[in-house]
């Protein structure tokens, strides 16, 4: 029942005009204690958080706290402060045969972190990293899509070593393959996570473009 309620909620507020994505947290009571939109720039947030309001109260009753809407926009004009994910921190930790890594990315005002551990080889550090960036992502977003990281390759160039990842992103209605990459400048970990943002980034302009 709970899942039917869940789903009606989802498919109402999707319906709306500039929301792309959406995701609703029910207690056990049935009751909205989160729900996270991504939508386009093509609407002020306030409206699409008074229209979510609107038709979730006609069409299911439901009176929502308007504190309990997220709403995340990404702006279709890179001159006009274009909304891309930024790279506030990473830290990598060993623990004898075991690694630990953790990511914290920022987009406007919300920032999140995540922190991820794992068998400690080169390869697999680089997928820790890719794996902690996405899931950090993941969370920023309010699970409103999956990532699973495919590969991570290391490259040399005349120039110098380059971080190339492959990852797949799902959303509710679509699965595609980004590639991004990045050199590597000071510390490969780094490049990752950049390499990483690289492949998400520029599916974002081309979701709202």
């Amino acid at each position: 029942m709970e899942r039917d309620r869940t789903v009606l909620i989802e498919e109402w507020v999707g319906s709306l005009q500039g929301v792309q994505s959406t995701r609703a947290v029910l207690n056990d009571q049935g009751e909205i204690t989160e729900l996270h939109i991504l939508s386009d720039d093509k609407r002020n947030p306030r409206q699409i958080v008074r229209d979510i309001e609107t038709v979730l109260l006609v069409k299911m009753g439901i009176n929502i706290d308007h504190k309990r809407i997220s709403v995340v926009q990404f702006a279709k004009d890179p001159g006009a402060g274009e909304a891309r994910i930024s790279l506030q921190g990473i830290s990598f930790k060993l623990h004898k045969i075991t690694a630990e890594v953790s990511v914290g990315l920022s987009l406007g005002e919300k920032t999140a972190e995540v922190t991820l551990s794992g068998p400690n080889s080169r390869q697999n550090q680089g997928r820790l990293v890719a794996a902690a960036t996405l899931a950090s992502l993941k969370k920023l977003l309010g699970g409103l899509v999956e990532f699973v990281v495919e590969d991570v390759s290391y490259l040399n160039f005349a120039c110098g070593e380059a971080v190339v990842v492959a990852l797949t992103l799902i959303t509710p209605a679509e699965e595609e393959t980004l590639v991004g990459s990045s050199l590597v400048k000071e510390e490969a970990k780094e490049a990752v996570v950049r390499a990483t943002l690289d492949a998400v980034n520029r599916r974002w302009q081309r979701l709202i473009g």
